[in-house]
């Protein structure tokens, strides 16, 4: 089943500065992965605003911000690509509502 999520949907993770640093960043990227959700973290320093715009003219499906109150509640606050807002959710309640939007598209 991980394999037909990851060729279904694509995440980006954008991260603002966070307290605990790379080492939380790449954790976040891990969970994902390991639920088999194909997801691209991007890291850059630049604006959050300009990283959403950039990745809502991907067509990136989801985006998930991850900030330092994100960081220490173990949450995520994903927008989706029309600019929907989600506000703060747990991951693996994330994870369900991704799998759910999987597998509405088959």
């Amino acid at each position: 089943m991980s394999d037909t999520l990851s060729a279904d949907l694509k995440l980006r993770l954008l991260a603002q500065i966070q307290v605990g640093g790379a080492e939380t960043d790449i954790a976040y990227v891990q969970k994902f992965l390991d639920a088999g959700i194909r997801v691209e973290g991007d890291f850059r320093n630049e604006k959050l605003g300009y990283k959403i715009r950039e990745a809502q003219m991907q067509k990136t499906p989801f985006m998930l911000v991850i900030g330092d109150r994100e960081a220490a509640s173990g949450q995520v606050s994903p927008r989706q690509r029309d600019g929907k807002n989600l506000g703060s959710i747990d991951v693996g309640a994330f994870i369900a509502l991704v799998r759910e939007q999987c597998q509405q598209y088959r």
